[in-house]
């Protein structure tokens, strides 16, 4: 005979405890809170994201701002010229269309850059002046294009000075008169003879010329 001792017997199932109402009540509003919680800080971020692109467009324009005033063209070669009855405009890389774009969404044509660097006509009023330079109506017209900018208003585009034509067969870039703040000079050819263009800023805003 087998005397082996029986098998023990199994545990006892305990049964499943019971959930009460209370303890149901407490899971959903657990759930609900966690409902509301991602959904403010989902309508926090939505709230937030206008003001964080100014808050990006407007560091961007007052860095590309400062790359402007700092810049000097370095070469010495001409910008424009016309040559065999065409025009021929050099590419200048410089950071003027990046803060051009920074301050209307948008950007700009093929023109050549004679001049950007900082004037004043009053020492409270510091100007960023642009000058921009497109072939004329005729061969051997050059139209210049101004820009001024209000540095002490926020970098806001001031009333366009209007255009100037000067008849040149090549333009070289302009340079700021050391001796006068308000004061650019601008070298070009002639009938193979050197000229100056002198402009100056006044104190409303405007571009003089004078040859």
């Amino acid at each position: 005979m087998n005397d082996l001792p029986p098998p023990p017997p199994p545990p006892p199932q305990h049964p499943q405890p019971f959930l009460l109402s209370y303890d149901r009540a407490a899971a959903a509003a657990a759930r609900w809170r966690r409902w509301i919680l991602w959904l403010t800080v989902l309508l926090a971020l939505a709230s937030a994201w206008p003001w964080a692109v100014r808050s990006v467009r407007w560091a961007q324009r007052i860095y590309w701002r400062q790359q402007c005033l700092n810049w000097q063209n370095p070469s010495t070669q001409p910008v424009v010229q016309w040559k065999d009855g065409k025009a021929t405009i050099a590419t200048t890389a410089s950071p003027w269309p990046r803060y051009y774009e920074s301050l209307n969404q948008a950007t700009l044509g093929g023109a050549g850059l004679l001049y950007l660097h900082r004037r004043a006509a009053q020492a409270d009023k510091p100007r960023l002046v642009v000058i921009e330079v497109a072939a004329g109506t005729t061969a051997g017209q050059w139209r210049l294009w101004p820009r001024v900018i209000a540095l002490d208003q926020g970098g806001r585009e001031l009333d366009a000075p209007p255009p100037y034509y000067l008849e040149a067969d090549k333009l070289y870039p302009a340079l700021s008169d050391i001796n006068h703040p308000a004061m650019i000079r601008l070298p070009f050819e002639r009938g193979g003879g050197n000229h100056i263009l002198t402009i100056w800023l006044d104190a409303t805003d405007q571009l003089r010329y004078a040859e």
